[in-house]
């Protein structure tokens, strides 16, 4: 019988593997929430932006096929000479957007530098992304290739980038000022000052002290009215 939580059953039993998969990459956070929105089909591309009446077709910029989030991604002509520049393999253009993006994600051989292939994917649609995103409002291109900035930003992050969290945490040290007392026969002057705003107001104190830690506080507070040159 069909129900909502028969439903929600079968989409959570559907999505669960490409989600465990998904926040296991090794990538940037703001990239995997944006695999995320691929894999709802809930970017705004021309096909879902002309569905909502907001654009009058759903052309791609680049090459006037229907931009949908596949084509934007893979299918487009700019966008499948990147994938080939990265060496995928003719399979990888078969197949729908979530079996695509499922597979590539779980896909954890070594790639370029030893990156695994699905952090490559993971900034490969990134990138993919930006590049439509600057034809779209700046009508302009990156004169750097692709794919090049591709693995660059890949293995910055799998080497770099992945093992931030093995270092060991910061451990907070209360730091405090231990007086030493002066000689037989002398006076010691502690003395400290602060300035805040614009005219200025400075507050300066000190303690005096002798051998027998005997202190005289004194604290001052001022008012500057001109402005610091």
């Amino acid at each position: 019988m069909f129900s909502t939580r028969t439903t929600y059953h079968l989409h959570k039993y559907y999505l669960s593997s490409y989600f465990s998969h998904l926040w296991r990459i090794k990538c940037h956070t703001r990239v995997k929430q944006f695999l995320w929105r691929c894999a709802y089909n809930s970017l705004p591309v021309a096909h879902a932006l002309a569905h909502r009446n907001i654009l009058d077709n759903e052309d791609c910029k680049r090459c006037r096929s229907g931009e949908t989030v596949l084509h934007c991604l893979r299918d487009c002509d700019s966008s499948k000479s990147i994938w080939k520049d990265l060496g995928s393999h003719e399979d990888f253009f078969n197949l729908s957007l979530t079996e695509w993006l499922s597979a590539s994600m779980k896909n954890n051989e070594a790639a370029s530098f030893g990156v695994p292939w699905s952090t490559i994917l993971a900034y490969g649609c990134w990138v993919s992304w930006g590049n439509r995103n600057n034809l779209w409002f700046r009508n302009t291109l990156n004169n750097i290739k692709p794919s090049n900035r591709i693995k660059a930003a890949a293995v910055e992050f799998f080497h770099l980038g992945k093992n931030s969290r093995d270092y060991p945490q910061r451990l907070s040290k209360l730091v405090y000022w231990l007086p030493t007392l002066p000689p037989q026969g002398w006076y010691k002057l502690n003395c400290d000052a602060s300035a805040v705003c614009n005219p200025v107001v400075i507050g300066f104190g000190g303690v005096i002290r002798n051998p027998q830690v005997v202190g005289l506080e004194v604290t001052v507070v001022a008012w500057v009215k001109r402005q610091l040159a």
